[in-house]
Parts: C-alpha cells; structure tokens; sequence
C-alpha cells in the first residue's frame, strides 16, 4: 500500500473532493486490519442452510473471465470433480 504521496498527487486528490471535506493537518495512516481481512471469513445464514463466505482476490486476467462468483465456483466444482477421489477434500460435517 502506498503511504507517501507527491505535492501533485495530494492536490490532485484535494481537487476532486468536496468542499465538505477539510483534510488540513489529517495524517493519512495504512489501515490497519487490511491484512486480518484478507483471510476473513463470513459465515451467511441463507433460508436454512448456513454458508461460510471466503473473500479472494483475483488477478486481472481471471477476473476479466470470470466475473461472477457463481462462475468461478461452477469452474473449481468443476476442478474438484475431475481430481482423483484421494485428493478430494473431504466435507465438513
């Protein structure tokens, strides 16, 4: 994450916000629980059935392939199926 911005880079920045906003004498700091979210995991109550939802980050490439979860999912069930039943992972209980 960059954390140090030029003179134009900051003015540019100031130019496109609103006159709303005073950032004079605000220190910009990296967020601090950026890291612990790249491995969160949410768990989504759905009818009945309860799914846990594991946030990835995809390169630009797949992403322009697979634009929606339901895709990249049909794509690795699709992955599972074809692998030998011994590398399977097994299913939580």
């Amino acid at each position: 994450m960059k954390t140090k911005f030029t003179k134009a880079e900051l003015d540019a920045h100031k130019a496109e916000m609103s006159d709303n906003y005073n950032l004079e004498g605000v220190k910009i700091k990296p967020n601090r629980f950026a890291k612990k979210a790249q491995n969160a995991r949410t768990f989504v109550i759905d009818g009945d059935e309860r799914r846990e939802l594991i946030s990835v980050e995809l390169d630009a490439d797949v992403a322009k392939v697979f634009k929606t979860s339901e895709s990249i999912n049909n794509a690795l069930r699709a992955i599972i199926s074809a692998m030998p039943k011994s590398q399977q992972p097994r299913k939580r209980a």
